[in-house]
């Protein structure tokens, strides 16, 4: 039996794939022979999902576990089932789940996280730069049209948009001993409501921030050098709107000097990011007589799937 694959892609630029090895099995297989032996209870033939998951780099915003939108009727969804991933990789439906037995289809569209649902049936969610959003496809299957079939794959779509980010100074900054106390992501709605019909997710609420990097306590605060360093953490955010950054630095007498609102530009038609995307920004604080920011977006190193530049007014 051969084992389907749910691919999480990017849509913009270049596609990448995180590969979650998906069968759904009627009965359990023969350790010798490998064919289906059809079990019978009083429930029916159990649908079993098993998973296999290995993270790339760059999809460490992925999240577990997986849901899926169950239906008898497609787009029309009156259950959620949710499957637990095991450290090995395998993953359990949280309890047993059976095949109509009168060949009757089932309809299933993964998401994830779980978030809340509304009185109309969709997902709410909360943004707060730590957790990405996904959604699938629709599928069906039935006794005799299972899930395990190659073309019943399920892509999962990223619908935010990745943020990465490295900092760096020129020969002053560094020898002022200038350390990043925090970095903020500015223009951001957080309040997200997932529609798993038209797989669209829509913002409201007002306009807010997200912190990148909060770093109030000395000994946690990252020092900067000529050399390029990697804050070491993924933000997601919005797509298709304005962002700003706000930096805060702090020098080795305390003293602090903050380079507020720098609008990112996104190499895009808009100028505005994609959803699906990964883009690398690359901050380099320069002081000469006043302070300044300079900054420049490299491709992101795995993946390579956005670039752009941030511009100071």
């Amino acid at each position: 039996m051969t084992d389907m694959k749910i691919k999480i892609e990017n849509k913009h630029v270049q596609r990448y794939t995180l590969p979650i090895l998906v069968s759904f099995l009627w009965g359990m297989m023969t350790a010798c022979s490998g064919n289906d032996v059809q079990l019978s209870n009083q429930n029916g033939q159990e649908l079993v999902l098993y998973a296999f998951l290995k993270e790339l780099s760059g999809e460490a915003s992925f999240s577990n576990p997986v849901f899926f939108a169950k239906g008898n009727e497609s787009r029309k969804y009156t259950e959620i089932w949710k499957a637990s991933v095991k450290p090995d990789g395998s993953t359990d439906l949280a309890g047993p789940k059976y095949y109509p037995s009168d060949d009757s289809r089932i309809y299933l569209c993964g998401f994830a996280p779980e978030g809340k649902q509304d009185s109309a049936g969709k997902r709410k969610y909360s943004i707060d730069g730590q957790q990405d959003i996904l959604v699938s496809n629709e599928q069906s299957g039935s006794l005799t049209d299972m899930f395990w079939r190659e073309e019943k794959s399920f892509e999962f779509l990223h619908l935010l948009t990745q943020l990465r980010f490295r900092l760096c100074c020129d020969a002053v900054g560094e020898a002022q001993g200038w350390k990043l106390r925090s970095l903020v992501a500015e223009g951001m709605q957080q309040d997200a409501v997932l529609s798993l019909v038209d797989k669209r997710l829509l913002f409201s609420g007002e306009r807010g921030m997200v912190a990148v990097v909060d770093r109030m306590k000395e000994e946690e605060r990252l020092s900067l050098t000529t050399t390029w360093t990697d804050i070491g953490k993924v933000t997601m955010i919005q797509s298709g709107i304005a962002v700003n950054l706000t930096i805060t630095i702090e020098d080795k007498d305390g003293n602090l000097e903050c380079f507020e609102h720098l609008p990112v530009t996104f190499h895009e038609d808009d100028k505005l990011s994609v959803a699906g995307t990964s883009y690398l920004l690359s901050v380099r604080l320069r002081v000469k007589d006043e302070a300044s920011l300079s900054v420049a977006i490299a491709p992101w190193k795995t993946g390579a799937s956005g670039n752009g530049t941030i511009t100071e007014e």
